[in-house]
């Protein structure tokens, strides 16, 4: 029975480095990501880290570029190309403003550029993909040190979620990737549990409702996992009884989070804001009020989208149909104001914008990242905790945040690594990421 570095040794696309060109790249995979805080105004956001990807992709693709061709990577470049002639073609057909087209089209095409060069960069080497979080967390850091006074930014008057929260969550989930934390083989949840109930009594309910879902799901793999099939393959019972246990811990926490919230176990403010939020159809419609904008602009025109950044006052209006089922609608003075079609999801936002072929996008993705957790359940792997955190968090925000600039550099990279723990996982059988195999030779 061969050990995981006699399988990465013999994978036919690895060659190992020596040790000095590894620290070196090592070094540059940490600056890029940490270097996300330095932002440009030009069309739109822009940020000197997608500006350096951009600078080293066409050596990337001169020296890597056959590793694109491999089947996961090539089927999501392919479709991220139907979805930006989709929005090309929709663009056209709306007659939309310049000032709009081409941030919409560039933000596409950053997003696909991005994950071409850190998939090159970053696939299946886990030091390197650790060490890019950490320059993420790094950036969010030196973004709330920095850039607390820049336009749209919320941090100063909610420090926690617009600020520090999410920075020192990902932090403390990639110490729980540790050998010495992940020896410990309950540890990793607890500090998961612990993220949970401490984002929650800090007013950040989705990221709250992320780490409750990874922890329950890392905690039963320790106990459950062999139960329910000693195998990686997929079967109706390992998929059925993953899909019940996430959408019963997801009911179980908005549940628990609306009578803590009723008790004043979060304060006034949470109070308040529950109140506020409830309606017929629960919380969550009542938190993201665009879904209901989003549905009846994609019904109205379902294969073509508006355009991109869609506006039309028509759907804005129709949020005012919420009111009827008991929800009070906070937003529609700023919706007003940008005149944008509320959607607040990539998923609903990429079908309105671009038209069918833009949820066909993110409706994959989806997939990926569904089948990646029914895959990794049964396998230990001290990367666990992160890829929880990061595959349920993607999830949620394919169907309940906006797509924005702050997404495309940080979306791409968890694509690349939901990609690596995939693929392997698949392969392997008893996955473990291995730290070298970061330069590959044809």
């Amino acid at each position: 029975m061969s050990t995981h570095r006699d399988t990465y040794s013999s994978h036919p696309y690895y060659d190992y480095e020596d040790e000095k060109k590894k620290v070196f790249g090592d070094a540059i995979i940490l600056l890029i990501s940490t270097l996300t805080f330095v932002e440009f105004r030009l069309i739109g956001r822009l940020f000197l880290s997608e500006i350096i990807l951009l600078g080293l992709l066409p050596f990337l693709l001169f020296s890597k570029g056959w590793m694109l061709w491999e089947p996961l990577p090539k089927k999501l470049i392919t479709l991220g190309i139907l979805w930006l002639c989709a929005q090309v073609i929709t663009d056209l057909i709306r007659a939309t403003p310049f000032q709009d087209y081409i941030r919409g089209w560039a933000k596409i095409t950053l997003f696909l550029a991005h994950f071409a060069a850190l998939y090159m960069l970053l696939y299946g080497n886990k030091r390197r993909l650790i060490l890019f979080a950490l320059g993420l967390v790094f950036s969010e850091f030196l973004a709330y040190k920095f850039n607390i006074d820049r336009p749209f930014s919320h941090a100063r008057s909610h420090p926690w979620k617009f600020g520090v929260g999410a920075p020192i969550t990902l932090l403390l989930i990639l110490i729980s990737t540790t050998t010495f934390v992940s020896r410990m083989r309950l540890l990793p949840s607890f500090i998961l549990f612990f993220l949970a109930l401490l984002n929650l009594y800090m007013g950040f309910r989705s990221l709250a409702g992320v780490c409750f879902l990874a922890a329950v799901y890392t905690f039963t793999q320790q106990y459950f996992a062999a139960i329910v099939d000693v195998s990686v393959r997929l079967s109706l019972k390992k998929v059925a009884f993953i899909s019940l246990l996430i959408i019963g811990a997801g009911v179980s926490f908005f549940k628990f989070y609306e009578y803590a919230a009723e008790n004043y176990w979060l304060g006034e403010r949470a109070r308040r804001l529950v109140r506020l939020q409830s309606g017929s159809f629960g919380v969550l419609l009542g938190g993201r009020t665009g879904i209901y904008s989003a549905t009846k602009a994609i019904m109205d025109s379902p294969l073509i989208g508006h355009g991109s950044w869609a506006k039309n006052p028509d759907y804005i209006d129709a949020l005012r149909d919420l009111e009827k089922y008991g929800y009070t609608i906070r937003s529609l003075k700023t919706s007003y104001r940008s005149g944008l079609i509320p959607t607040h999801s990539y998923l609903l936002g990429g079908w309105v914008e671009s038209g069918i072929l833009g949820a066909v996008f993110w409706g994959w993705v989806l997939i990926l990242t569904a089948k990646t957790f029914f895959y990794q359940y049964n396998i230990r792997d001290p990367l666990n905790p992160l890829v929880a955190y990061i595959g349920i968090g993607l999830v949620w925000s394919i169907m309940f945040s906006p797509f924005g600039a702050t997404g495309r550099l940080a979306t791409a990279f968890f694509l690349v690594l939901i990609m690596s723990v995939s693929q392997t996982s698949q392969t392997n059988g008893q996955h473990t990421l291995d730290d070298n195999p970061s330069v590959p030779s044809q």
